[in-house]
């Protein structure tokens, strides 16, 4: 099984390749990243959290105490966590619990 992002980036190539009336399989496979090089580039939940605020700045002060609290506090175990490594039984037993 393949994450969402490895999906996109394998389609991104072969589209690419049928652009330029390649094999749509061509070079696909030596051009992707090694996998486990790619939790090297997916952030953590605090990381990601961090940025969605900082592109939201349009966002009501009592939205972000709200968001805050959910993140910082509710899923704060969760904080280091790469987003890769985050998975639905994962979520499904935080539900559970809050």
């Amino acid at each position: 099984m393949i994450t969402l992002t490895e999906a996109r980036e394998k389609a991104s190539i072969m589209m690419a390749n049928i652009k330029k009336g390649m094999h749509v399989y061509d070079g696909l496979h030596e051009n992707l990243e090694d996998p486990k090089d790619k939790n090297n580039n997916v952030p953590t939940l605090k990381e990601a959290y961090k940025y969605f605020k900082s592109t939201k700045t349009g966002l009501a002060k009592g939205t972000i105490t709200t968001y805050d609290r959910q993140i910082l506090h509710k899923l704060k175990d969760w904080l280091n966590i790469s987003l890769n490594d985050i998975t639905k039984s994962m979520i499904s037993d935080k539900h559970k619990e809050i």
